[in-house]
């Protein structure tokens, strides 16, 4: 990445973001990736998304998001607009993949200005894309972010994606320049180690929860689950919570 600053209109440069602690206890910052109940409940989380314009109500935050081409023309901004309230909005997800979000920078900046103009409605605050972390979704994310700016178009978090090892220390310097490179709050929607044994994802976990929690640039994450009863999964083949799952479950606890 170059280093540039990048400043949209309505939107703090430097702001420090507080948040509550959840009202079971649990961390305010920390989410869940998905829409079962049970598993947000279980997991003692603060909010949750599921990658589509619409979820359940009244269990936990609920923080929709556009996914991309197939639900901008499947009337995605309509179920947006009929929430009463909305307070965070999620752009597209992982738009550089053609089985995900599947947008051009174009594409993805020409409908931006409807889900700024949406957010504005409501007072929400409004998420950037959602990129893989690989070397194509960095560059997608950083040329609409350079477009949005040249653009005066509005964002108002970096939302990223982590699959790249399990070393916490690259996730800690990952995010540390993200959030440099643009000076805006970070949410990680998605996250974990991919593949290992079993003790590798445990250490990167345990460690990559703690600079979470911590970090204060840092404002979300998001734990992404994979099959059950897989190394890197937080639930064993019958349901039950692995180690994984135990340090997902106590994470942000007082």
């Amino acid at each position: 990445m170059h280093r540039r600053q990048f400043l949209t209109a309505g939107t703090l440069a430097s702001a420090s973001f507080a948040f509550a602690r959840n009202t079971n206890g649990g961390s305010a910052k920390k989410g869940w990736a998905g829409g079962n109940s049970k598993y947000r409940q279980l997991f003692n989380t603060h909010w949750y998304y599921n990658w589509s314009p619409s979820g359940p109500r009244g269990d936990g935050q609920f923080v929709p998001m556009l996914k991309g081409t197939r639900q901008i023309r499947n009337g995605g901004l309509k179920k947006l607009q009929a929430y009463p309230e909305l307070s965070h909005l999620l752009g597209y997800n992982e738009p550089e993949r053609t089985k995900q979000g599947n947008l051009t920078v174009e594409a993805a900046l020409k409908f931006w200005p409807k889900l700024q103009a949406l957010a504005e409605t409501k007072g929400a605050r409004l998420g950037s894309p959602a990129p893989s972390s690989d070397k194509d979704g960095m560059e997608w994310l950083d040329e609409f972010m350079q477009q949005a700016k040249s653009r005066k178009l509005k964002v108002d978090f970096v939302a990223l994606h982590y699959y790249r090892s399990r070393n916490p220390d690259d996730l800690e310097d990952f995010i540390k320049e993200v959030a440099k490179e643009y000076r805006l709050p970070i949410w990680l929607t998605e996250f974990n180690g991919w593949s290992g044994p079993r003790d590798e994802h445990e250490d990167f976990l345990k460690e990559a929860l703690r600079f979470l929690e911590r970090e204060r640039k840092v404002e979300r994450y998001a734990y992404f689950n994979p099959g059950q009863g897989k190394p890197h999964s937080l639930l064993n083949k019958d349901g039950s919570l692995t180690s994984l799952g135990e340090l997902y479950r106590d994470a942000g606890k007082d």
